[in-house]
């Protein structure tokens, strides 16, 4: 049962999710105006402001986390207000 429960929620990750979810961060509850990435070790936090459609970095990043937020940025449809 928690197996299933488990493929289910990993079916219903978006791409950039798992990107991020394959580089040890783990994504927050959704807020109204914000959510984050944390990462599970380093505790690097990468927040995404909604309303502002900006993003906040605490740490430094490698060229895989770019990605994984450049992933994000597009899943966000916020690409298109550029």
């Amino acid at each position: 049962m928690f197996a299933e429960s488990l493929a289910k929620k990993k079916e219903e990750l978006s791409e950039a999710d798992k990107m991020f979810e394959e580089l040890d961060f783990q994504k927050s509850k959704e807020y109204s105006n914000c959510f984050w990435y944390e990462h599970k070790k380093t505790k690097l936090r990468i927040t995404f402001w909604k309303e502002e459609k900006s993003i906040g970095i605490m740490g430094d990043i490698t060229i895989q986390i770019l990605q994984a937020i450049n992933k994000k940025v597009e899943e966000l449809g916020w690409n298109e207000q550029v």
